[in-house]
């Protein structure tokens, strides 16, 4: 496909470059220009470290400099512009991870609105992301009688325009052009045509390692805070054993990196091990734990699920999480209630989306140990104020093994062999999930769960 030279004398520039949400699962990256020109955007693999990343070739001759490098969205890791031959530049968006291009257009300027090209972007499976590898997309002009609605559509959705302040690479914070004047219209979603991108089905080759999702897997307790016992079995002992044989079994899929909290027997204050989670950019967190009750607790037995709220699910429930959140006592820590109140709001500033996908990560365990007819404790998805599950922005899920007040629950969790099954039950509902938030085709040989069909 041939892009038209621009002419000489008519130099085009970037005054403004903005991000935000539209719609489901979709960033919109808009760039103000100073006219109108052809473009042309593909989905391609940026060397050197071959990244999923997206290109936009314009016969771009001059930038402002207030562009400099923005706040970016998620989905995006960096942002390059260098010139083509022809008189053309590409700006190259490099991607966290894999995206299609769901639509690109330009927007004529209109009073004294600029010229936008406007591209959005929507995450994809690594299958959909090589089937859109390398097909251009062309300008999709809107008529101008169309503008007004379209003016609003450019905007991003969920962040208002020019929020979002630039800073130069030198670190010095500069203000964007202007103030976009976007007339506050409602525009329908069909006002402009997408083109859709394929799924393909069949195998696809492991994905680069960087790419696949991060699981990081908590063993509970650890060091001074041995956690329940029962019939000589330690819970920080059981929970350690069972984070490394989930661990061998998801990595020997190939779909998934996977990392522990502790690799030992070590204290881990709680707070720190959900900012390990969030530091490593965990895409889901799993604390594996083993309960014990004082009472009856030799009848009690089968394995459970907590995902977080601040209301236990009953009176049980909610001791439970009391004796959970106060380990961190026997470390000599002690979180100021200062650092609670800062954390309580950022867990309500994003909660309801990370809860929703924490309790279908919990109803995906739950059906994964009855596929596997392994036993579970009455009602066994459950809530609780566990603070192991207050990241923010990370799903999460809190997994009781069993009852070490259980004789026959804690020789079980002490052999091997019983340690396996658990661990083929988890990893069942950890790909269910996964592949149910949109994973499928990440790679892999084999299922991770076990080896009976699954229907």
């Amino acid at each position: 496909m041939c892009l038209r030279s621009a002419p000489a004398a008519d130099t085009l520039d970037m005054t403004a470059m903005r991000f935000g949400a539209h719609g489901a699962n979709a960033t919109r990256v808009v760039m103000e220009l100073n006219r109108e020109a052809d473009f042309r955007a593909t989905v391609i693999t940026a060397p050197p470290e071959d990244r999923p990343a997206i290109t936009i070739d314009l016969p771009l001759l001059g930038v402002t400099p207030t562009i400099g490098r923005t706040v970016l969205p998620k989905l995006l890791r960096d942002i390059r512009i260098a010139p083509l031959p022809d008189g053309y530049s590409r700006i190259t968006l490099i991607l966290s991870a894999p995206a299609t291009i769901r639509s690109a257009f330009l927007i004529p300027a209109a009073g004294k609105q600029a010229a936008r090209l406007v591209v959005d972007l929507g995450a994809a499976t690594q299958a959909a992301f090589a089937a859109a590898k390398d097909r251009p997309y062309g300008t999709l002009r809107i008529k101008p009688d169309t503008s007004a609605d379209t003016l609003a559509l450019a905007a991003p959705a969920s962040v208002p325009a020019g929020a979002l302040p630039f800073a130069a690479p030198g670190g010095a914070r500069l203000e964007p052009i202007g103030k976009p004047d976007t007339p506050k219209i409602a525009a329908p979603e069909i006002a402009v045509p997408e083109i859709a991108v394929p799924e393909i089905a069949g195998v696809t080759p492991p994905p680069d390692p960087k790419n696949r999702p991060l699981v990081m897997i908590d063993a509970g307790h650890g060091g001074a805070d041995p956690g329940a016992s029962g019939a000589g079995v330690r819970e920080k002992d059981v929970t350690l054993a069972t984070a490394k044989a989930l661990r061998t079994r998801l990595e020997k899929t190939g779909k998934y990196r996977v990392e522990l909290t502790r690799e030992r027997d070590l204290f881990i204050p709680l707070a720190q091990r959900v900012k390990i989670a969030r530091n490593a950019g965990a895409a889901l967190f799993i604390s594996l734990h083993a309960d014990s009750v004082p009472e009856n607790g030799d009848k009690i037995s089968g394995t459970s699920f907590y995902t977080l709220s601040q209301k236990a699910s009953d009176a049980q429930t909610a001791a439970l999480a009391t004796r959970e959140n106060n380990v961190d006592i026997l470390g000599g820590v002690d979180i100021p209630s200062d650092d609670r109140d800062v954390a309580q709001i950022l867990i309500d500033l994003t909660f309801r989306e990370t809860a929703g996908a924490s309790r279908r990560f919990s109803g995906d365990l739950v059906k994964s140990f009855g596929h596997d007819e392994m036993p579970l404790l009455f009602s066994p998805d459950r809530h609780a104020g566990f603070v192991v599950l207050k990241a923010p922005d990370i799903p999460s899920a809190l997994i009781e093994l069993g009852f070490l007040s259980n004789p026959d629950e804690a020789h079980k969790l002490a052999d091997p062999a019983w340690r396996e099954k658990l661990a083929g039950a988890i990893a069942g509902g950890i790909d269910a999930w996964f592949t149910g938030q949109g994973f499928a085709g990440q790679g892999g040989q084999q299922d991770v769960g076990s080896a009976t069909p699954r229907p």
